[in-house]
């Protein structure tokens, strides 16, 4: 007998899925963002190590998850294509 409370089996499902391009977009927008905040923090403070530090580490940490969503997408279409009748 387990006392603890099951959670509701509840998914999210958007009302409408991105495209491709858009999800893309989305991604070196926010990429872009990042980058002139740390653009902007170096020129309104002054070029610092701890700055460029901070603007490298953006850029780094845009390229691994550029990698890892596309690694996503590849898992998913091999998953999709298995599935097809």
């Amino acid at each position: 007998m387990d006392a603890r409370p099951q959670p509701p089996g509840v998914a999210f499902e958007p009302t409408r899925p991105l495209t491709r391009g858009r999800k893309a977009g989305m991604f070196v927008f926010g990429a872009l963002v990042w980058v002139a905040a740390g653009a902007l923090a170096i020129a309104l403070l002054g070029h610092s190590y701890i700055l460029r530090h901070l603007l490298a580490a953006v850029v780094i940490s845009w390229l691994g998850f550029g990698l890892a969503l596309l690694w996503g997408i590849a898992i998913r279409r091999g998953e999709e294509r298995r599935e097809l009748p």
